[in-house]
């Protein structure tokens, strides 16, 4: 198996298409090769799918992991404990962590059961660190199980179904100790749900729900300029943000001031509010949105402060800068990069797969180093 990490250690594959078939056998090139397990399935092993662009964030409402549960864990942490799961606190102060010296049949594993019967699951959201303040115990993969019956610790390995195997390698995942979301391509029912994880992990947060979530966010173009009907300079409308830097060129009354350029842009204080740097623009009113622009510098003078990372959210309350965290509702991050984006400076345009009602919009910044000219906001799909 040219090219694979780990050959000797069990591999999935997936058809492109289902096929009919009365058996099924390996021809193998070497008479040498030793095979331990042949597996078959009639649908694909592999069921979650990551939702792009939205990962940190805060719970949504239907979280059923919230309901009358009883968890239950291989082992815990004295000061990491097992109920940490669905405490509906993010952060290293509430995560879970396993006693790395006291597995249960060779695994370390964190779940719940529903006490009151069976549930269709058809997302699942986990993190390392929602906060992103600690960047350890991230494990190489989670692995995401469920059954149908009630189940504990002691509940035998033969019961539970895997949903999915989540790789969470620091290179290979868009900030990997965030909460990500991921939907399952076949729902199931379930009375309880288990993580296996590493001996040296955490978690945060296990959130699921039975509808999964919609990709909202789908990157459009760059460049480009104003477009009738923005609704970030509308009357009534007017910007905000969790702080200013020291500078008359860099104030927030420059997000939606209607003019590009560094002369006339946004960059946060240093100091965050409510654990965050954000600009953002209430409308004075509750109005359809489907797409969003910005940029660093759109007269193509300026190139420094646009590599990072950038959240979009909404509310539909008239909230600003002293609104708490919990009225806004993100639809994606989007992380910009000199890979990913070839101008990472220019005026970036997302479009929304479906329209949302709001009456404040912000974008949450990675650090406090990154800078907005202009925030533009439009109730159509717009074009570069």
């Amino acid at each position: 198996m040219a090219g694979v990490v780990e050959p000797c250690k069990r591999h999935t594959f997936e058809l492109s298409k289902r096929i009919p078939a009365t058996g099924l056998r390996v021809v193998f090139a070497k008479p040498t090769t030793i095979i331990d397990e042949f597996e078959a399935y009639s649908r694909r092993y592999t069921q979650l799918r990551l939702v792009k662009f939205l990962y940190g964030g805060n719970p949504s409402p239907n979280n059923l992991a919230l309901l009358d549960t009883m968890n239950f864990a291989s082992s815990s942490h004295q000061e990491h404990p097992m109920d940490a799961i669905n405490d509906r606190n993010y952060g290293e102060g509430s995560t879970w962590r396993p006693n790395f010296t006291n597995p249960v049949r060779g695994q370390h594993f964190v779940g719940f059961q529903w006490r009151a019967g069976r549930h269709w699951i058809g997302a699942i959201a986990l993190g390392r660190d929602n906060k992103d303040e600690y960047r350890n115990r991230i494990p190489e993969k989670y692995v995401v199980q469920y059954t149908h019956v009630r189940a504990t610790q002691h509940t035998p390995d033969a019961v539970w179904g895997t949903i999915g195997v989540l790789p969470y390698e620091t290179w290979h995942m868009p900030h990997p100790t965030l909460r990500h979301v991921y939907n399952l391509e076949f729902p199931v029912r379930a009375r309880a749900v288990r993580v296996i994880v590493d001996s040296d992990s955490a978690i945060d947060e296990l959130e699921v729900y039975t509808e999964p979530f919609p990709e909202v966010i789908r990157f459009k173009g760059f460049g480009g300029t104003f477009q009738e009907g923005n609704l970030a300079r509308s009357a009534g409308a007017r910007a905000f943000a969790s702080g200013d830097f020291p500078s008359p060129s860099h104030q927030h009354p420059h997000l939606n001031d209607g003019i590009y350029g560094n002369e006339h842009s946004w960059i946060p204080a240093p100091q965050r509010r409510h654990g965050l740097y954000f600009g953002g623009v209430q409308f004075g009113k509750q109005e359809w949105v489907m797409a969003f622009a910005w940029g660093r510098d759109n007269t193509n003078k300026e190139r420094d402060r646009a590599i990072g990372s950038y959240t979009i959210q909404y509310s539909i309350q008239m909230a600003d800068e002293n609104s708490p965290e919990s009225v806004w509702i993100t639809l994606g991050t989007v992380d910009i990069t000199p890979t990913s984006f070839p101008e990472p400076h220019r005026r970036h345009i997302i479009n929304l797969s479906r329209a949302i009602r709001a009456s404040s919009v912000r974008i949450v910044l990675g650090d406090s180093t990154l800078c907005i000219d202009e925030l533009e906001v439009y109730g159509r799909r717009i074009m570069a």
